[in-house]
């Protein structure tokens, strides 16, 4: 009975390591100090996983989609995390003095985007 119990548990921890294995293993460790200005999150780092058309951001335990095919996948939404572009903001308000209904745009994604393209 014990050799069962061991045999059953040995072959759980090594299923679910197979299975877990390819998910950690195409993650790359981003930060804010390698893109400079250009870094679009509100936190310092974090992992971007590239899943065949998924994009997918880790940070604080949490995963986040970075674009449409990740989001449609049920991943948590990026704007939680998305850095709002106030230099872009301060253009558009000296360039549309008037205009009362400008929205904050976002930082750019891109950068992250192609990480895996």
């Amino acid at each position: 009975m014990k050799k069962r119990i061991k045999c059953l548990m040995l072959c759980l921890v090594l299923g679910f390591s197979l299975i877990t294995a390819p998910v950690f293993a195409n993650k790359i460790f981003v930060t804010k100090s390698e893109f400079g200005n250009k870094w679009p999150f509100t936190v310092d780092k974090g992992f971007v996983e590239c899943r065949d058309d998924a994009i997918i951001f880790y940070a604080n335990d949490k995963a986040y989609a970075v674009n449409g095919t990740a989001s449609r996948l049920g991943y948590a939404t990026i704007n939680e995390i998305w850095k709002d572009d106030l230099e872009t903001l301060k253009m558009l308000k000296e360039a549309f003095p008037n205009e009362t209904g400008i929205r904050t745009p976002k930082m750019s994604i891109g950068p992250i985007m192609d990480i895996c393209n």
